[in-house]
């Protein structure tokens, strides 16, 4: 009975209907035991996701039925599941899956002259073999399938064997031929559309003789309501202003609580703007001290590089002339090198805090220079950079950012994660920015991390936040970490 309502369901295309049905009706053939009804079940149900092109479960359900098939030694039926697999197969494009189970089930139905399903088969490995691009094997399949589907008069299935026919004759170069089955598709499409008219009429037809007969009914029962209502029209009435009298207390109780849910929405929306407001003015404060840090580095970095370092410049210079003069050259020498040492150490700490580059070549030249130095310190460093254009440099604010946020990263790789190979990525697309810093060291627990707002992880947040960014930490101790930063650019 079930299997009967998922075909109707099938037949006007409610194949979700069609598939609860079908699952409805697997669980009492399994609790009956009814291994035949079973196996056509799934034959169906397998069908139903055929049609909603759900390849693996269509596979799946047609597969259960012709193993049931097979054990219950049913040939026939087997052979009527194969055609349906076939089928599927063939929707999915997997033609040598559906040759492999359309051909025995074929030779199946020629030895047993079962014209069931037969037309069917040869329509299916008809359109393989247009598939694979032999149009005359097509044609004769194709032919075949129409003689048996015409000696029984199944009228669908000779309707679409004409139109595959008609469009291999034309491959085929077989114009007349092709017209003529054409010709013949058109007709019976045709005479099957009045068919279904004339059905339609006479349904119409039969269901309004059914309405006039329920009308007629209706007018008499509708008289003797009618003397019956005069009896009942006082308690009608009360009834009415009762019914009135609930309809208004609901419909005023309602009113009040919609008005209590607005004022919460309005009130919510309120608070929402509010943190809103509070999330702006602590951007901006948050702006306003990252510049003023970035200026006062900026500062301090001029003063280390114009006033100690030109004073250690002159220093040198005058050793240089003690040197010349053999003045306790040995003491002389070595405050040399000592003030050498701290020259170097000025130039470090004043890039560090400002690196000249930032301002003469842009990010990518300070980028470099970073990765020389990281270098020199004997990490295995990498650098990549795509996309820049010289000529649309970065705001120089923005670029400052990005460069502490990567030197930042850098450091905490060479000296927490004690890494030996370091990659640094820079990659500039239309209007977005993204940078990758990974390294080869002992890793971290980023959750951990994050909460601790260990390893200078929070100023890096604020960096990224000022950028009004977003920050991807990818670490496991033991095996090195990713982090991906992505601003508007």
């Amino acid at each position: 009975m079930l299997n009967n309502i998922g075909i109707m369901y099938l037949e006007e295309k409610s194949y979700d209907r069609a598939i609860d049905i079908y699952q409805k009706s697997i669980g009492i053939k399994q609790e009956l035991s009814d291994s035949s009804g079973l196996a056509a079940t799934y034959q169906n149900l397998g069908s139903a996701y055929d049609s909603k092109k759900d390849e693996e479960k269509a596979i799946s359900n047609l597969k259960k039925a012709l193993q049931i098939y097979e054990l219950l030694d049913r040939p026939r039926d087997a052979a009527g599941c194969r055609v349906s697999l076939g089928k599927a197969y063939l929707d999915f494009g997997k033609t040598a899956e559906a040759k492999s189970v359309l051909l025995p089930a074929i030779r199946f139905y020629e030895a047993q002259a079962d014209p069931e399903y037969t037309p069917t088969a040869w329509g299916l490995v008809g359109k393989i073999a247009r598939q694979e691009g032999d149009f005359t094997q097509a044609e004769s399949f194709f032919k075949k399938g129409l003689a048996l589907a015409q000696s029984y008069d199944r009228r669908e299935t000779i309707l679409s064997l004409l139109e595959e026919l008609a469009e291999v004759q034309q491959k085929l170069n077989k114009p007349a031929e092709a017209l003529s089955s054409f010709k013949m598709a058109y007709a019976l499409r045709d005479s099957m559309t009045e068919e279904r008219r004339l059905s339609l009429i006479k349904e119409m037809q039969t269901r309004f003789d059914v309405i006039q007969k329920d009308k007629d009914l209706q007018i008499s029962q509708i008289e003797l309501q009618q003397r019956t209502r005069q009896k009942n029209n006082l308690l009608l009435l009360a009834l009415l202003l009762g019914v009135l009298s609930i309809v208004i207390f609901f419909g005023l109780r309602g009113r009040m609580r919609a008005n209590k849910k607005i004022a919460a929405q309005e009130s919510e929306i309120q608070r929402q703007e509010i943190r809103r407001l509070e999330q702006e003015n602590k951007l901006t404060a948050l702006s306003s001290m990252l510049e003023g840090q970035e200026k006062e580095r900026s500062r301090i970095a001029n003063d280390l590089h114009d006033g100690l370092g030109g004073l250690l410049a002159s220093l040198k210079s005058h050793i240089g002339r003690l040197l010349e003069g053999g003045q306790d050259a040995e003491l002389a020498s070595k405050t040399n090198r000592l003030i050498d040492d701290a020259a170097g150490e000025v130039r470090r700490i004043a890039h560090n805090m400002m690196p000249r580059a930032l301002a003469l070549s842009g990010l990518p030249g300070a980028l470099e220079d970073l990765a020389q130095d990281l270098r020199k310190q004997g990490l295995d460093c990498d650098l990549e950079i795509i996309g820049f254009d010289p000529a649309l440099p970065l705001d120089s604010t923005q670029a400052v950012m990005i460069y502490r946020i990567v030197q930042e990263l850098s450091h905490n790789a060479v000296k927490h994660a004690e890494a030996t190979h370091l990659l640094l990525q820079l990659l500039r697309q239309e209007d977005r920015l993204t940078i990758i810093v990974e390294d080869n060291g002992q890793g971290f627990d980023v959750k951990n991390a994050l909460q601790q707002k260990g390893l200078g992880l929070s100023s890096i947040e604020s960096r990224v936040q000022f950028l009004q960014g977003t920050i991807e930490w990818d670490s496991v101790p033991g095996e090195g970490t990713t982090v991906v930063v992505t601003v508007d650019g």
